[in-house]
Formats: structure tokens, sequence, C-alpha cells
């Protein structure tokens, strides 16, 4: 509401016994907003007390305050101290109110195990473009959490759109050839958008990789991008050997049929035509068996 008195109203409330946890928490999100400075004696009076809560009330007093050092200080302890909830809240902060004291401590961000802080590093990073910060984004191209690793794909691809292509490749490349799944993954995307088309060597490896995530996404990549004779050759063992199970009635696995289909299309759109004698035996369904 923003009247002077409800801050006032605001701090009965968070100070009530009667007061629910939730009930206590609203004010202090209130309060925080009414007023975003001059609340820290208030958020460590909180931190010292036996409330349950009191690391998420004292986030939220603080999330609004901005050039204030008490205020950091306290930001500083609750991501030392405080709940996961609360250090989410803090670091969040932190970046939005001092983002050179979060930069500093961006390479523990990136690795921290709180995947909503790993994202914060990535939005405090992507401000900041440099060689260093792109290798940092980079590595959490093979992050745990499908939502961090996709959105730091999407920022490599900005930056190799605006000067730090050599870079983004050279990190690309090093998350193809490393042992984590989900680096390879994102990799294997981010080629494709780049139009990369000299990785197509090592989607050929990865066409036998054992998650289906890699060896369906290899297909597709090579859909896209394979247009050299050589490679368009090597992709027909592979074709050869699914379609030969196929015959003696062995019933593969859909990610098996996703990454023939995908094979397929290398050959249709390179009009490849020494495997048409392969291709015409899908022609008649027989019994759907192809």
């Amino acid at each position: 509401v923003g009247q002077e008195q409800d801050r006032q109203l605001c701090m009965q409330v968070l100070r009530s016994d009667q007061a629910t946890p939730i009930t206590r928490l609203a004010a202090a999100r209130t309060l925080g907003i009414l007023q975003p400075n001059g609340l820290t004696s208030l958020a460590d009076e909180i931190l010292r007390s036996g409330v349950s809560d009191k690391h998420m009330l004292v986030a939220s007093l603080m999330a609004k305050h901005r050039a204030d050092p008490a205020a950091l200080e306290l930001m500083q302890a609750l991501m030392q101290q405080g709940t996961a909830t609360s250090k989410r809240l803090a670091a969040n902060s932190i970046a939005e109110s001092y983002p050179d004291k979060a930069m500093s401590v961006v390479g523990d961000w990136v690795k921290h195990p709180d995947d909503e802080i790993r994202l914060a590093a990535l939005k405090l990073l992507v401000r900041q473009p440099s060689d260093s910060n792109t290798r940092l984004q980079a590595s959490l191209l093979a992050d745990s959490d499908s939502v961090v690793r996709n959105k730091a794909r999407v920022q490599l691809l900005d930056l190799a759109k605006n000067g730090f292509r050599d870079q983004v490749r050279e990190h690309l490349g090093e998350n193809l050839n490393g042992q984590v799944w989900q680096g390879i993954e994102q990799s294997i995307i981010l080629a494709v958008e780049l139009q990369d088309r000299e990785r197509c060597q090592r989607f050929l490896e990865l066409l036998d990789h054992p998650r289906p995530e890699v060896n369906m996404l290899a297909g597709w990549a090579l859909m896209e991008l394979a247009n050299d004779p050589g490679i368009v050759q090597s992709v027909v063992p592979h074709a050869e050997k699914l379609t030969s199970q196929l015959e003696q009635g062995t019933v593969l696995a859909k990610q098996d049929i996703i990454r023939l289909s995908f094979l397929f299309e290398v050959f249709g759109r390179n009009r490849y035509e020494p495997v048409l004698s392969m291709l015409r035996k899908y022609i008649p369904k027989d019994n759907f068996k192809m």
C-alpha cells in the first residue's frame, strides 16, 4: 500500500508473537519494499533471535537495500549460514545491489550446489563479457540441471555472435570431447546453432554413445550439418547395422528408430544414391516390421 503508517503496521506484525510464520514473512517482504534502507539493525536483531524462520525474514528485509555495507555483511552471513531459500534470496540481492562484490565470488557461485545460485552466477556473468567469464559460463554446459545448462548454451551462442566465437568454439570442443553426457548434449546443439561442420567426425563417433540424449542428437546434428561425401559415406554402416537388426525381427528402442530416421535424412538431403537399395527395404511395410 505504501503509506507512511504502513511501515509501522508491518513492523508490529513482524514483531508479534501472535503472527504466523507466513504472515511475518509477508510483513518482512512488504517492509523491505516500503523502506529500502535503514533496516539493518532490525535484521541483525532478528538474526540473533531464536525465531525459527529468521534467515528468510532477514533475506526478505534486506533484499532491496542498496549501497549499505552493513546490509551486504548480513547477506554474506546468510550465504554462509542461512537456509537454502534464504541463500538464494541473498545471492540474487548481492548480484543486483553489489555486482562488484558478486563478481569477486562468482567463481564459487558457478560451483555452488544450489542450481538457483548457479543461475544467478550466469545472469551475472552475461553482463561482463570476457575470456575468463566465457570459460566460467562454458563450465555450466555440463551442469546437472537442465535449466542451468540450457541457459549457459543460450548465453554462449550470444557471445559467439558478439566477438567471442573462437573462445566459444574452443570450450564447445572441450565439452564435446569430454566424459559428461550433459556437456556433450549441449555442445552438439550449440555446434548446430553455430553451423560448425568441422564437428561432424565427432558426431559420427557419438552415434554409438550409450546415452540416448547424445546418440539421437548426434544423428540430428549430422542431418543438419553433414554435406561432405566422406562423412555421408561413413554414416552408411550405422544405418545398415540398424536395418539388418530390423530385418531379423529385432524390436529397436525408440531412440534407435529416431536416430535412424535422422540418418536417412542425411542421405536424402545429400541425394546419396548408393543407399537406395537399403532404403527400398522400408517401402513394403511387411507388417510394419521395418
